[in-house]
C-alpha cells in the first residue's frame, strides 16, 4: 500500500462502481416500487368504492322494496275506500273492517288508520257510530300489539299533524319523517293518502310503520367484514346508525352539506378520511317510488380495507427488491473484479515502478484490447517520454547553473541602483518632515545621481515657490488686521455719534410735540375770539372789554409766533445736520462695499427724511408770516376799534370775518406741526436703526479682527527667514484712518 492510499472502502475504484451502481439500482427500484404501490393503492380504492356503491345500491334497492311495499298497502286502503264509496257502500263499519283486514294481512305493519275530515264522509257526526271519537269525528285506528294481537281504538283528531296537512294540501300520497312513537317509544314511519269521493278530499287514510326490521336488516350488512351500511330520511335524519344516541337526530359534522346536496341532486357523494382519517364514507341517494322522496343509504368503509392491500403489496415488493439488490451487487462485485480490479491492480504496480524512478521496465498489459490496454500503451510511452526527460533535465541542470550566475551579477547591480534609490528617498523624505514642521529654508544641497537630480532640483523649486507664497500671505495677513483694527476703532466712534444723535433727536421731537399742543391751544383761542366778535354784535356794552381782551390774544398769538419761528429754526438746523450725516454714512457705506450695502440704503432713507423734514419746516414758516400780517392788521383795527367806539358795530361784521381768517390759519399750523411731528417720529426710529446697525458693524469690525489675527497666528507657523517669524504687513489701513478721523471730527 503506498502512502497516499487510506483504508476506507470507496478508496477503491471498483468499489465506487459497485456502490454507485447499486444506489442507482436501488433508486429505480425504490421509484419502481413506489410507482407500484400507488397503482396499487389506486386500484384497491376504485374497487372498494364500487364494492361500497355497489352494496348500498343493494341496500337502498331493498329498503326501496320494503317501503314500496308499505306506501302500496297505504294506498291500497285509500283505493279501497273510493271504490266502496263509488259501489255505494260508505258505510262506517265497512272501512273499519278494511283498516283491520290489512293490519292483519300484513304483520309488519304497527297499525292502519284514517281520519275523517270535519263532515266529510256523509256530513254526519255520531259518537256511538263505528269508528267515530267522542266528538263524532270518524278516526278509527287498529294497532299491533307486542302480543301479536289487534287492539281497536277511536282517536282525537289531529288535524295539525303533517300525516294530515300534507296530503289534504298536495292531493297525493306522502312519507313523513321518521319519529318515534309517545306511547310504545317505537320508531316508524307513517305513509299517508288523501280519500276522495267524487274529486273532493274528505278524509286521509294511512299505515304507521314500525323500523326496528329495517334497522336490523341494515345492521346486518357489514360490508368488507367491519363496515356500515346506515340510512337517512330526507331531512337528513338517522334512520339506522349502530349509534343508538343518534337515532331520530339530525346527521350533522363531517359531511352535511355533502349530504345534503347528493339528497337534492341524486348524486352519489364520496367523503375521503373522516372521523380522524379512519373512515371513508359512500352517500348514494335514493327516490321512493310514487312518493317523490330521496332518502339516502350511508356506507361506512374503514381505512384499513384500502390499506391493509397496499401494505402487503408493498411489503412483497419491498422484500423482492432487497433481494434483486443483493443479487445485482453481487454479479456486478464478480464483473468489477475480473474485468476492473485486476487490470487496474497491474497498472497500478507499473505506475509504483515509475515513481521509484525505474524507468527500465516495461508496463504489463498493453496486448489488451480494451480500455486498460489504451491506458497501458499510454503510460508506457509516459515511461519512454520520462527517460527522455530524464536525459534532459542533466543537460538543463548545466544550463540553469550559468543563468543562476549571471542572476547573481544582475541582483549586484540593482542592489547599487536600490541603495542609491533608498538614500534619495531617505533625503526627499528628510525634506518633507522639515516642510511638514513649517521649516520653509530647508533646501538639498547634497547632489543625487544624475538620474535622480531632476527630481531634488523641482523639489527646491517648489519650497521657493512655497515660501514666496506664503510671505505674501504673511504679508497680506498683516494690513487685514491692521486694517480691521481702525475699521473697528472707526465703527465704535461712529455708533457712539450715532445713539447721541439718536438722544438729541429724541429731545427735538419732544420739544415740537409741546408746540403742537401750543398751537392747537392757539387755535382755539382764535375760535374762541371769534365768539366773542359775534357776541360784541348784541352787547356793546361789554366792548371796550372785548376790545382789551382782543388785544391780549393779538399779543399772545404774535409771542406764539415768534416761538414757532424760533423751533422752526431749530428744525430746520436739524434737518441739515441729519442730511450731512446722511451724506457721511452713505460715503462710508459705498466705502465698506458688500458688507454696508445695507447701511447705504437706510442713510438714503434718512436724507429724504431731513429734505421732507426742512421742506414742512419752510411751509410752516410761510404760513406763520401770513399770520402776523393778518395779526398786525387786526391790531390796527383792534387800536382804531378802541378810539372810535361809536364805529365798532357797524365794523363788528367785518372783524369778526379777519378772526375767522386767524382761526383757519392757526388750524393749518396746527395741522402742519402735527405732520412735522410725525416726521420727527419716522426720524427718531431710523435714528435708532442706525444706531442697532452700526453696533452690529461694530461687531463684524470685530470679529474680522480676530479672523485676521488667526489669519496671523497660521501664516506664523512657517518658517520663512532667518529669525523663524512671518513677514507682517507695513502697509497703513489709510483708507480706514481716514475714515475714523472724519467720524471724529464730526
Amino acid at each position: 500500500m503506498t502512502p497516499t492510499q487510506q483504508p476506507h472502502f470507496f478508496n477503491s475504484l471498483s468499489r465506487k462502481l459497485i456502490g454507485t451502481a447499486g444506489l442507482a439500482f436501488a433508486v429505480i427500484l425504490c421509484g419502481a416500487i413506489a410507482l407500484l404501490a400507488w397503482t396499487t393503492k389506486t386500484r384497491v380504492e376504485r374497487y372498494v368504492f364500487a364494492q361500497a356503491d355497489a352494496q348500498a345500491q343493494i341496500a337502498a334497492n331493498e329498503v326501496a322494496t320494503r317501503l314500496t311495499a308499505q306506501n302500496s298497502a297505504a294506498n291500497f286502503m285509500s283505493g279501497a275506500v273510493e271504490a266502496a264509496h263509488e259501489a255505494g257502500l260508505p258505510d262506517r263499519g265497512l272501512i273499519v273492517a278494511m283498516l283491520r283486514m290489512s293490519e292483519k294481512r300484513l304483520p309488519d305493519l304497527f297499525g292502519t288508520w284514517m281520519e275523517e275530515a270535519p263532515l266529510g264522509l256523509d256530513g254526519t257526526t255520531n259518537p256511538h257510530a263505528p269508528g267515530d271519537n267522542a266528538d263524532g269525528v270518524f278516526n278509527p285506528y287498529w294497532m299491533r300489539g307486542s302480543d301479536g294481537k289487534l287492539t281497536f281504538s277511536a282517536l282525537p283528531a289531529h288535524y295539525s299533524q303533517t300525516w294530515y296537512t300534507l296530503p289534504m294540501s298536495q292531493g297525493r300520497g306522502i312519507i313523513t319523517e321518521p319519529y318515534v312513537d309517545e306511547g310504545s317509544g317505537i320508531e316508524m314511519v307513517s305513509f299517508a293518502y288523501p280519500v276522495k269521493f267524487d274529486g273532493k278530499s274528505v278524509g286521509v287514510t294511512g299505515i304507521d310503520a314500525p323500523l326496528d326490521r329495517l334497522s336490523r336488516m341494515l345492521a346486518t350488512m357489514r360490508p368488507f367484514g367491519s363496515g356500515h351500511v346506515m340510512l337517512v330520511s330526507g331531512s337528513g335524519t338517522w334512520v339506522t346508525n349502530p349509534d343508538a344516541h343518534l337515532l331520530m337526530t339530525a346527521y350533522a359534522g363531517e359531511g352535511a352539506r355533502e349530504l345534503a346536496a347528493a339528497i337534492a341532486d341524486g348524486r352519489s357523494r364520496i367523503l375521503h378520511k373522516i372521523h380522524g382519517g379512519t373512515i371513508e364514507r359512500v352517500i348514494y341517494p335514493f327516490a321512493i317510488p310514487d312518493l317523490k322522496t330521496t332518502w339516502a343509504i350511508i356506507v361506512d368503509v374503514p381505512e384499513d380495507v384500502l390499506e391493509a392491500p397496499v401494505r402487503q403489496d408493498l411489503q412483497v415488493m419491498i422484500i423482492g427488491g432487497l433481494i434483486t439488490v443483493l443479487l445485482v451487487l453481487g454479479t456486478l462485485y464478480f464483473m468489477v473484479t475480473v474485468l476492473v480490479r485486476r487490470p487496474m491492480e497491474s497498472l497500478l504496480a507499473s505506475v509504483e515502478t515509475l515513481s521509484q524512478g525505474d524507468y527500465a521496465r516495461p508496463v504489463t498489459g498493453r496486448q489488451r484490447h480494451d480500455e486498460t490496454g489504451t491506458i497501458a500503451t499510454a503510460l508506457d510511452g509516459f515511461r519512454l517520454a520520462l527517460a527522455d526527460g530524464r536525459r534532459n533535465e542533466e543537460a538543463a541542470t548545466a544550463e540553469r547553473r550559468k543563468a543562476e550566475r549571471l542572476r547573481a551579477e544582475t541582483q549586484a547591480a540593482q542592489a547599487a541602483k536600490a541603495a542609491e534609490l533608498n538614500k534619495v528617498v531617505t533625503k526627499l523624505g528628510h525634506g518633507l518632515e522639515r516642510l511638514s514642521s513649517g521649516d520653509l529654508l530647508f533646501r538639498l544641497d547634497e547632489r543625487f545621481a544624475p538620474e535622480y537630480e531632476t527630481l531634488r532640483g523641482d523639489f527646491n523649486t517648489a519650497m521657493d515657490k512655497l515660501q514666496e507664497t506664503i510671505s505674501a500671505i504673511a504679508s497680506a495677513a498683516g494690513g487685514v488686521t491692521s486694517d480691521s483694527t481702525q475699521i473697528a476703532t472707526a465703527t465704535e466712534d461712529l455708533s457712539r455719534r450715532t445713539e447721541q444723535q439718536a438722544a438729541s433727536l429724541e429731545e427735538t421731537t419732544a420739544a415740537l410735540h409741546e408746540i403742537t399742543v401750543t398751537v392747537r391751544k392757539t387755535a382755539q383761542g382764535a375760535s374762541n375770539a371769534d365768539t366773542l366778535v359775534s357776541s360784541a354784535s348784541t352787547d356793546a356794552a361789554h366792548s371796550g372789554a372785548v376790545v382789551k381782551e382782543t388785544v391780549a390774544a393779538m399779543n399772545g398769538i404774535q409771542h406764539a409766533a415768534s416761538e414757532i419761528r424760533h423751533i422752526l429754526g431749530l428744525i430746520d438746523e436739524i434737518a441739515f445736520q441729519t442730511n450731512l450725516l446722511a451724506v457721511s454714512a452713505a460715503v462710508e457705506a459705498a466705502r465698506a462695499g458688500q458688507a454696508g450695502r445695507s447701511f447705504t440704503v437706510v442713510a438714503t432713507e434718512v436724507r429724504a427724511l431731513s429734505d421732507r423734514s426742512a421742506e414742512a419746516a419752510r411751509q410752516i414758516k410761510d404760513l406763520i408770516a401770513t399770520s402776523d400780517e393778518q395779526i398786525d392788521r387786526g391790531v390796527k383795527l383792534v387800536g382804531e376799534t378802541g378810539k372810535a367806539l361809536e364805529r365798532i358795530i357797524g365794523q363788528v361784521g367785518r372783524l369778526s370775518e379777519f378772526v375767522s381768517r386767524i382761526s383757519s390759519a392757526a388750524q393749518e399750523q396746527a395741522t402742519g406741526l402735527n405732520q412735522v411731528n410725525i416726521a420727527m417720529g419716522q426720524m427718531d426710529r431710523v435714528t435708532q436703526q442706525n444706531a442697532a446697525m452700526s453696533e452690529q458693524s461694530r461687531a463684524a469690525s470685530h470679529s474680522l479682527k480676530q479672523e485676521a489675527g488667526t489669519l496671523a497666528r497660521l501664516v506664523g507657523e512657517f518658517q520663512i527667514d532667518e529669525l523663524k517669524t512671518p513677514r507682517r504687513a507695513t502697509r497703513p489701513g489709510i483708507r480706514t484712518a481716514e475714515l475714523a478721523g472724519s467720524i471724529r471730527n464730526d
